[in-house]
């Protein structure tokens, strides 16, 4: 695992929906309507099965100018059946009479059945086993949760030999106002549980040399508590890699508690620092494709 500290972007957004936007697109000064995987997407081959999100609502992160990734609920897709399935399956037939949005709303509905066809026998499958786990009770330590839920799912598309390159999941609760000691130490112990089942799944499944994990979150906390036991927002924050691929230590510098910038860390590595690396040393891109001339990296990957 590599901890790159301090890392943020100039001039740190407060606000929740702005600062997501602003890792989302990998954008800090410009508004863009593309995430930095979308814009990677366009450069690739069409296909649904390419970039997956799991959870109801595609991610800002997936939505390229050409084409964008999926959304797959935990519990599976829903389509329709019978006569109305089939009815669906007629309207989604390319045809050179559509028009641009006709056209795209065509595509959609022949990437949802698509990708049902895809999943659905794989979803019901066990997932992969995690044998080197220690074990309480007769399973595997750890309890469930959603992003274990999330994991899991992952774990079986990547054994099951899915053609997805790009898998976005998520866990919320980290904006610890108030009794952030016990909060943070809680999702904390989820997110290295998980991460860590999931990998052991993956090494039982042969695949745990193609996977790379990258953890982060929209903003650090400011350093002084506030008066609920909490924190509010901040600037930077750490970022994880996580894999076998990946040299495991500390990168970038640590930002100084007695040298604050209005109460919040310095800033001491720019997130596309990180993503440039991701780009091209997992993805296999040139970054300037996706995030122009951008010139840092953080040297915590191994090449292929």
């Amino acid at each position: 695992m590599a901890i790159v500290r301090g890392v943020g972007y100039p001039k740190p957004d407060r606000s929740h929906f702005s600062s997501m936007a602003i890792w989302q697109t990998g954008s800090p000064q410009t508004h863009l309507n593309t995430g930095w995987l979308g814009r990677w997407l366009d450069s690739q081959k069409v296909d649904p099965m390419t970039a997956i999100s799991l959870g109801s609502v595609l991610p800002p992160l997936l939505a390229g100018k050409i084409q964008s990734g999926s959304a797959l609920p935990l519990g599976g897709l829903i389509i329709p059946s019978g006569q109305f399935a089939k009815a669906c399956q007629r309207l989604s037939a390319p045809s050179q009479k559509d028009s641009p949005l006709m056209a795209a709303a065509a595509t959609s509905m022949r990437n949802l059945f698509n990708v049902s066809g895809s999943i659905t026998p794989v979803l019901s499958q066990p997932a992969p086993m995690s044998d080197d786990l220690p074990t309480i009770s007769g399973g595997n330590a750890g309890g469930d949760s959603n992003l274990t839920q999330q994991l899991n799912l992952v774990g079986k598309l990547i054994a099951s030999g899915a053609p997805t390159k790009v898998w976005s999941v998520s866990l919320g609760g980290f904006d610890t106002h108030a009794n952030e000691a016990n909060a943070q130490a809680l999702l904390l112990g989820t997110v290295s549980s998980s991460i860590t089942k999931f990998l052991s799944q993956m090494k039982a499944s042969g695949r745990s040399k193609d996977i790379t994990v990258m953890v982060y979150s929209e903003f650090g906390r400011r350093v002084k508590a506030n008066g609920s036991q909490g924190t509010d927002h901040g600037s930077a924050g750490p970022m994880f890699l996580i894999g076998d691929r990946v040299e495991g230590g500390f990168y970038g510098d640590q930002p100084s508690l007695t040298k604050l910038i209005d109460g919040d860390l310095a800033v001491t590595t720019d997130f596309r620092d990180v993503y440039s690396t991701v780009i091209e040393k997992v993805l296999g891109t040139p970054a300037e494709k996706i995030l122009g001339k951008w010139s840092g990296r953080v040297n915590a990957i191994k090449s292929v």
